[in-house]
């Protein structure tokens, strides 16, 4: 036989004693089952993953990978809910293609690629921008399944593709074993009884490269003098030039002109330049479900957030290592309820059902620390007078959104503290949605008028009580102004320093219907209404954490309302609000050292607050670009 034929023949039985081998996994959101997946190792060169999440639609992807395991190849069909497909296909990439919609098999390829390629990996994503990856492998752990049965898997973490670095799970094969990543959860199926031990191991090593961080970019000092600072009054709204204050431990003891006070022996000092002194940020609606969230915080200057999501059970664990081994904001902590286990969130959140309930909430949470109770979605408005009972009994902020069957003024009136979200506010003043499309319902929101009795009895029912709202009006922009495939909007000015994965998150999914422009323009002129009436606004970025909230303070701007009356909610209003005021929100003798220095003036132009120089928190003094640098952030604040 002619040599060429004999090893054609064993090339064609090499290639078939390549055994494909089919995965089957269960995905989780919050705790509660989501979806399927079906991996399939056709061969060494193709791989197919089947997504099926039932209502919320299906994803096929599939790759044909190179000799060194990169995707020479790859194909995304999507079909959403309404049978709608959407293709994407790229054709030979340079270096390693990872999409920016990727799915649990992108990570464990890139895994491979990583392992067979000693690390030397280029990623490309569609744009010009080339990341260079790292895998480290962290751990290695033999389980079983429900069935007894064991198996060896390793955890991997890569770095340089998103802020922190990234976990994956891998068999012995280096084939997908498990992806986690905060509410998300994709496992091998018959192993969800693994998922603690998993999620514990990841968090350790976060926890890790957290505090390994926090040594290297915390300056500690026992006393500081900051001096030549121009330094904001949040009750005047006026700046005092060449101001000193002076900060022991974690709080200021003195503030005054430059050379008005004796200087303590042992101090270190800090030349502002002529810098905005401001007190720190706070971001009033945060869900704090990945580590990395901390930095992102600090970086921006939000010193104070406000966690509005327990369902996490390191939730209080979290804001203790914030003051002490880990870089993040102060967290005031919300107890989060709800009325129908039937809900998105399934048993994640505790059901509030009866009286009983409730008083059992607050005497577990309370003494933990929690000082918010909130609730998400339908409850029975019946339990209003019990709720209030209860949370006024122990000195708690009753904060959420109205349920059915109750206005805002009502719910006011039965002893809500303050109201989230807007749109709580304009679904009262518009015809009911179901079966209307979306067009239709911006136009009926350009309808709203100032004048209109419903909207007039939320404003006496909240000027009557002291009621705040938070507007959250970046979170409406995106609502009512998004085109699909482009930057989400706000975040023009940070999406080319992200990233890569981060880059992907801020790119809009689907697109707004054409006058959603015009009807995001009188939802601003809503909320300058509200605050002209008298009404407390609380600012908050929802679920954009960090810069995020520069963009929402920018658009309370460009809803009139003044700069520095915006900086004043964003510091002393937000501390005012729950009740935190006298240790908190301001810069004078006897409040925590919760500072930042701002190269710019944000009383003239709000976008400065992007050019945030150096961030005091507890006393701790940080280097916002280094923080950012941490997590793979660029310049965003020069």
């Amino acid at each position: 036989m002619n040599n060429k034929y004999i090893l054609l023949a064993i090339l064609v039985l090499s290639n078939t004693c390549i055994a494909s081998k089919k995965y089957e996994y269960t995905l989780r959101l919050w705790e509660q089952p989501s979806g399927t997946s079906t991996l399939l190792y056709e061969d060494e060169n193709n791989v197919v993953e089947s997504i099926d999440k039932g209502e919320s639609g299906k994803q096929k992807v599939t790759y044909k990978l190179n000799e060194k395991g990169f995707p020479s190849s790859y194909q995304s069909i999507t079909t959403d809910a309404d049978d709608k497909e959407t293709k994407f296909v790229k054709e030979n990439a340079v270096g390693f293609f990872f999409p920016q919609d990727y799915v649990p098999s992108s990570i464990a390829l890139l895994a491979n690629a990583l392992i067979n390629n000693n690390n030397n990996v280029l990623l490309s994503s569609g744009t010009k921008t080339r990341t260079k990856t790292t895998l480290k492998q962290l751990d290695k752990l033999s389980i079983k399944n429900a069935a007894g049965q064991k198996q060896n898997i390793t955890l991997y973490t890569i770095t340089g593709l998103d802020y922190l670095p990234l976990s994956v799970w891998l068999d012995d094969k280096h084939h997908l074993f498990a992806y986690i990543r905060g509410a998300d959860e994709v496992i091998r199926k018959g192993h969800e009884n693994n998922l603690v031990r998993l999620t514990e191991k990841q968090n350790q090593a976060g926890t890790k490269w957290l505090e390994k961080i926090a040594k290297e970019l915390t300056r500690d000092h026992k006393k500081l003098l900051i001096h030549n600072a121009r330094v904001f009054d949040v009750h005047t709204l006026e700046t005092s030039p060449k101001t000193s204050v002076l900060i022991e431990g974690n709080k200021i003891t003195q503030v005054g002109n430059d050379g008005s006070f004796t200087i303590p022996k042992g101090v270190e000092k800090i030349d502002a330049g002529g810098k905005f002194l401001m007190p720190g940020l706070w971001d009033n609606h945060v869900y704090y479900f990945e580590q990395h969230y901390g930095l992102l915080n600090i970086a921006a200057g939000v010193t104070s957030i406000r966690e509005m999501g327990n369902a996490q059970a390191n939730t209080l664990a979290q804001s203790k290592s914030n003051l002490n081994e880990q870089i993040g904001p102060r967290m005031v902590l919300a107890m989060r309820y709800q009325g129908d286990k039937k809900s998105r969130y399934g048993n994640s959140i505790p059901i509030i059902a009866n009286e009983g309930d409730i008083k059992k909430m607050l005497e577990t949470h309370v003494p933990q620390g929690y000082q918010m109770l909130r609730n998400v979605g339908n409850f029975n408005p019946d339990l209003m007078p019990a709720i209030k009972t209860h949370a006024n009994k122990h000195g708690v902020h009753i904060v959420g959104e109205p349920p059915g069957g109750m206005t805002p003024g009502e719910y006011i009136e039965a002893g809500a503290q303050e109201i989230l979200h807007l749109f709580n506010i304009t679904r009262n003043l518009l015809p009911p949605r179901a079966g209307v499309e979306q067009k239709e319902r911006f136009s009926q929101h350009q309808q709203i008028s100032h004048h209109d009795p419903k909207l007039l009895a939320y404003i006496s029912a909240a000027k009557k009580y002291d009621v705040a709202l938070e507007p959250t009006l970046l979170h409406n922009e995106q609502y009512f102004k998004s085109i699909k495939g482009q930057t989400a909007t706000g975040f023009e000015p940070y999406i080319n320093h992200l990233p890569l994965l981060a880059r992907g998150k801020l790119l809009s999914s689907r697109t707004s219907a054409s006058n959603g422009v015009q009807a995001f323009d009188v939802l601003l002129k809503l909320v300058k209404f509200i605050h002209d009436s008298g009404i407390r606004l609380i600012p908050a970025a929802y679920l954009s954490n960090g810069y995020g909230l520069h963009y929402e303070l920018e658009l309370f701007v460009k809803a009139g309302i003044p700069n520095a009356k915006v900086l004043q909610m964003a510091t002393y209003g937000s501390a005012k609000n729950m009740h935190m005021e006298d240790i908190l929100g301001a810069i004078k003798a006897g409040q925590l050292a919760d500072l930042i220095l701002i190269d710019g003036d944000p009383t003239i132009n709000i976008s400065d607050l992007r050019k945030t120089h150096t961030v005091i928190r507890d006393g701790k003094v940080f280097d916002s670009t280094k923080v950012y640098s941490a997590i793979g952030i660029g310049s965003i604040n020069r």
